[in-house]
């Protein structure tokens, strides 16, 4: 299981934080995803068996969210 926080720099309401993550939920493989609007990022907590980060950037973009930066959430820390 990898956990990933996506900073998407054009979050700003709750109809970006819901579509978010209505999207990503529904890829097969991921667990988990929370949306901080006031800091502007994504996490997605998932299992790279069955989907790839690569695949969870495409689905954001095909619904207008680009990711500026990805960072690998380590269990324990920062969050």
């Amino acid at each position: 299981m990898q956990k990933y926080r996506l900073d998407i720099p054009n979050i700003s309401c709750e109809h970006c934080s819901k579509a978010i993550e209505d999207a990503l939920s529904a890829i097969d493989g991921v667990q988990a995803v929370s949306v901080d609007i006031p800091d502007k990022y994504a996490d997605a907590t998932f299992d790279e068996a069955d989907v790839s980060l690569d695949k969870i950037e495409d689905v954001l973009k095909d619904i207008g969210y680009e990711v500026e930066k990805k960072t690998m959430m380590t269990p324990g820390v920062g969050v």
